[in-house]
């Protein structure tokens, strides 16, 4: 009798399992990712740095250029007159117009401009590799809610049939009790380890809740109450390669080192330009201009006069107070701290690869255990049961069996999302894709 009351409840839980999961709408990885990739301001915020990297390479494209001016003046005056120089009148004049248009080149600038859009187009490169790597952490950060809310949703389930196998244990115990055939004692420890498993069950719950909360965060998706992740499979037997070689794909495939070594060579670059203003600066202008008066022609008239120039001009700062000296002396401690931030950009990249790999090792010989153990907690069980049944079996020893089997199924689930999690790590630090997911 004790074995078929049992049996009803685990399979009648098991049926109300499977009737949610058949009803519920599965949401896949990938959707989180394209959801969080479309949403996410620091991505977003990524894109506008490229855009700005952008526009400074522009604005230094530019400067090499000749540029065009038009100037333009209209003006009048009242209460002037006539003044006399010697036997020489000056009129008053009192409409006075002005219109003029001019183009300046550089010619010699010491390599300023050179180095200086040399430095913008590096910085450019720069903006796109640190938008791909942000890119990419915004793809783990997904991945990482996505296979933590897993890991809750489907410890719930394994923690739900652990509860319904217990409550039947319990209404077995007491049934057994009022029968005479079991003690106070028996019935109380069946009832205490029955509400120490539902305990487990509502922290159990309160974390999908919280995941779901995560994920409602960075993907801005409003989760149905019957949405399901799905449910972490097995790690595939991989063999993974040396460290110092999955390191050297690390440093060629992702894109912070990159972005580093590109933002070291603008820094260089930058420092070469503020070095530059030591030299002369020469620059070749023209100008054709029409006035009234003009004031190149003597005496002044009312009447329009038109005049043109060409020329070289030539500036040399020979004293600006240290100005100079300390530009240049900034731009060289800021390329030696450009410097430094791809050196540990280099060394982040080692940690990450080392860190992330020995998660995974740990992962795979984790999930290995986890899987024997479940395996032979469900067979001590069958056993104890069994056992229990026949009387051959005290009501401890029960107990223990189904409290083994519970941690048993729990660390399955756990250990096989934290498995999904090391792998999405591991891709990450190496610098492999994660998942195909279009950007939007």
């Amino acid at each position: 009798m004790r074995t078929q009351a049992l049996g009803i409840c685990v399979a009648g839980a098991l049926l109300h399992c499977l009737c949610i999961s058949a009803a519920a709408a599965e949401v896949s990885v990938a959707v989180i990712i394209s959801n969080t990739l479309a949403r996410s301001r620091t991505l977003l915020a990524a894109r506008y740095e490229v855009d700005i990297a952008r526009a400074v390479a522009g604005q230094a494209g530019a400067a090499a250029l000749p540029s065009v001016d038009l100037r333009g003046s209209a003006a009048r005056y009242s209460g002037l007159t006539d003044s006399s120089l010697g036997a020489l009148t000056l009129p008053a004049i009192e409409d006075r117009y002005s219109i003029s248009a001019g183009v300046s080149q550089p010619l010699f600038t010491g390599g300023k401009i050179m180095k200086l859009r040399r430095a913008a187009r590096l910085s450019g490169d720069a903006a796109e590799s640190r938008l791909e790597e942000t890119e990419s952490d915004v793809v783990l950060q997904a991945v990482a809610a996505y296979w933590n809310w897993s890991k809750a949703v489907h410890s719930t389930a394994a923690l739900g049939t652990a509860v319904a196998r217990m409550e039947a244990h319990s209404a077995d115990t007491r049934n057994l009790l009022a029968a005479g055939m079991a003690t106070e004692n028996d019935s109380l420890a069946a009832d205490v380890l029955l509400e120490q498993t539902r305990l487990r069950l509502q922290e159990s719950i309160d974390a999908a809740r919280t995941a779901k909360v995560r994920l409602r965060f960075i993907t801005g998706m409003e989760l149905a109450g019957d949405d399901t992740p799905v449910k972490p499979a097995k790690l595939a037997g991989q063999q993974l390669l040396e460290a110092e070689t999955m390191i050297a794909q690390a440093l060629g495939n992702r894109a912070a080192p990159q972005a580093a070594k590109l933002e070291a060579d603008a820094a260089t670059a930058r420092a070469a330009a503020a070095r530059a203003d030591f030299y002369p600066q020469v620059q070749l202008g023209a100008r054709y201009e029409q006035s009234q008066p003009n004031p190149l022609f003597f005496p002044p008239a009312e009447e329009v006069n038109d005049d043109y120039f060409a020329g070289v001009t030539a500036t040399w700062s020979l004293i600006d107070w240290g100005m100079t000296r300390n530009k240049a002396r900034e731009a060289a401690a800021r390329q030696q701290q450009a410097a430094l931030r791809y050196q540990d950009a280099v060394e982040r990249v080692r940690l990450d690869v080392e860190e992330a790999r020995i998660a995974m090792e740990n992962a795979v010989e984790r999930e290995k255990v986890a899987d024997r153990a479940e395996q032979s907690a469900t067979r001590n069980l069958q056993l104890v049961e069994n056992m229990w049944t026949n009387g051959l079996a005290r009501h401890s020893e029960v107990l223990d069996a189904q409290s083994r089997m519970t941690d048993a199924q729990y660390q399955l689930v756990s250990a096989r999302a934290d498995g999904c999690l090391a792998d999405a790590a591991l891709r990450h630090a190496v610098g492999r894709p994660m998942i195909e997911a279009t950007r939007p």
